[in-house]
């Protein structure tokens, strides 16, 4: 992967935000990527030489990396903090391991820590942060660690004061515990094997399906009803969902045309580093803004 330095900023800054991408390895994969989209991480693997990203791109990674810096510096007894976790796992007789390190393992309260923004808090997928940590709980039961409680410890890094006093549904201090769904042990394991089942598929023998609208992180889609030959929606007459728009055109007592308009992509659009090299990318024609 190459970092680019567009915006000539600080040396020490590049520097700083460079230290943390890893090239893939051969019969390894981390918990972080197994949760991603498979099409992701196999084009990763394919490009990852080829890669480029900003260094202005990655400044949030500063805020990350010293909250991690701080847990390391804890001295907390009988705690475990940024634990390396292994395990082997046979894959169609093809042995792999699956790597992942734990923020904070205290108690038997298993915690991440998120530096995230407002918005990705409130409308983020929560589902990642779940597989995520009961992936490391897994890790953890597999070398006789017991873990009952998972949380996710959310840094607001654009949190607003202001925005907190006078809007609805908004966090109310820039730090946010977030209670995770516990799975049972069985449940993991078997999520785990069918998430190593299709990257290892994906590695071996091509990438087998795109994105799916979630992994994308489809924002936006909807389907207008029109009054035929108007450009604008009928009043209520813009929908989620295409089979609610066929129902309200239905019920008109006028001649209507429904017409799709497509969301955003917003993961191909701005976080996807290998968006150049997607050919499900170039059919929706996601282009970077």
């Amino acid at each position: 992967m190459k970092i680019t330095n567009n915006y000539d900023l600080p040396d020490s800054i590049v520097s700083a935000v460079s230290s943390s991408d890893f090239r893939p390895k051969d019969r390894r994969i981390s918990v972080t990527t197994l949760i991603n989209p498979e099409q992701l991480e196999t084009l990763r693997r394919e490009h990852f030489d080829e890669i480029e990203e900003d260094a202005s791109d990655r400044i949030w990674l500063l805020l990350g990396n010293s909250v991690h810096a701080m847990l390391q510096n804890q001295d907390q007894d009988n705690a475990l903090v940024e634990e390396h976790l292994e395990m082997p796992i046979d894959i169609n007789g093809e042995e792999w391991t699956v790597s992942g390190r734990s923020d904070l393992l205290s108690d038997r309260v298993l915690t991440d820590y998120k530096c995230t923004s407002v918005w990705s808090f409130i409308l983020g997928d929560k589902k990642e942060w779940e597989a995520q940590l009961n992936l490391y709980r897994l890790l953890y039961h597999e070398i006789g660690f017991e873990v009952n409680k998972l949380q996710i410890v959310a840094i607001l890094r654009d949190w607003s004061k202001s925005s907190a006093k006078f809007k609805e549904d908004y966090p109310p201090v820039p730090v946010h515990v977030q209670p995770i769904r516990l799975w049972s042990i069985d449940e993991a394991q078997n999520y785990l094997h069918t998430r190593m089942i299709a990257h290892v598929q994906a590695i071996k023998h091509g990438i087998p399906r795109g994105c799916s609208d979630e992994e994308r992180w489809l924002r936006g889609e909807a389907w207008a009803v029109k009054k035929s030959g108007n450009k604008r929606a009928m009043a209520g007459g813009v929908h989620e969902a295409e089979e609610d728009a066929k129902r309200f055109a239905s019920e008109q007592s006028v001649p209507t045309e429904i017409e799709h308009r497509p969301g955003i992509n917003v993961r191909c659009q701005d976080y996807c580093p290998v968006m150049p090299w997607c050919e499900q990318a170039e059919h929706l024609g996601v282009k970077n803004e």
